[in-house]
């Protein structure tokens, strides 16, 4: 953020030695933005998890604004067999966003994925857990304006109770939630 704002780039100190693990899970906190593009880590990471997703690939995000590579790497991770679903609000804060979040639908419908609208209020989570193996939770929402313009952060936790507790969440969300069926979209 330093260098965008001022066109200088100060020089870090090294960063401390690696500590040996403690425990069964793994935490590694991330960040991206404008400063870290052409390679913002925060839409590898995505693109990443989505690819190597093997059994299911959970999502919950406010704001679902794909651009083509994200929308062909779920429908190819849907069709290879994984359960892939997406949550999002039932009621929305911004009509504009909700209409430009359902303009995709039935594409991501028809390519296999599972969508859902969260029907007690607005859903502002942004949680990802593939395979019950992996989560990502942060501020990161699905569209391309948190993916490269915003500055954003997160952590992804790889085994652990926070996966579990993570996936458990997207899980209530689900009984609160109504699914999206291709019908509603292809009109």
């Amino acid at each position: 953020m330093w260098r965008v704002c001022t066109g200088k780039a100060e020089q870090l100190p090294p960063p401390p030695p690696p500590r040996p693990p403690r425990g069964e899970a793994f935490v590694r906190p991330f960040s991206g933005g404008p400063a870290k593009n052409p390679d913002n880590p925060v839409q590898v990471l995505y693109n990443m998890v989505i690819d190597r997703a093997t059994r299911c690939l959970y999502i919950t995000t406010p704001y679902l604004v794909l651009d083509r590579q994200m929308i062909e790497g779920l429908i190819r991770t849907a069709k290879s067999g994984v359960d892939v679903r997406i949550f999002m609000p039932g009621i929305y804060d911004k009509f504009y966003v909700h209409a430009v979040s359902r303009h995709h639908f039935g594409a991501l419908l028809k390519g296999g994925i599972r969508i859902f609208e969260y029907t007690p209020g607005f859903l502002h989570a942004k949680e990802l857990v593939a395979d019950g193996q992996l989560a990502i939770c942060g501020s990161v929402n699905l569209d391309f304006r948190s993916l490269w313009e915003h500055y954003e952060c997160g952590a992804l936790f790889v085994g652990g109770a926070v996966v579990e507790e993570i996936e458990a969440d997207i899980r209530a969300i689900q009984e609160q939630s109504r699914e999206i069926f291709y019908e509603e979209c292809s009109t």
